[in-house]
């Protein structure tokens, strides 16, 4: 089982952080919805093209099951 993020949910502390949302997804373990959550986030702020597309795609999909296989679990 994994830690709940909810004490440190908008903090730099803890297990890990991360906004309510992106949160709910990590606990449920619904990696690609983080994953197009993130991508949709970043386009918005930094903008890409449709060739550029499934790169940052990829680049968030690789980031994010990094973090999965590297969070810290409960004991």
């Amino acid at each position: 089982m994994w830690l709940k993020h909810a004490m440190f949910a908008h903090e730099s502390i803890g297990a890990w952080a991360a906004c309510e949302e992106c949160a709910r997804l990590v606990d449920g373990g619904k990696w690609a919805e983080l994953t197009e959550r993130a991508l949709a986030h970043f386009k918005m702020i930094h903008g890409y093209t449709a060739n550029e597309e499934s790169y940052f795609r990829e680049q968030f999909r690789e980031l994010h099951h990094l973090f999965k296989e590297h969070m810290i679990r409960e004991v």
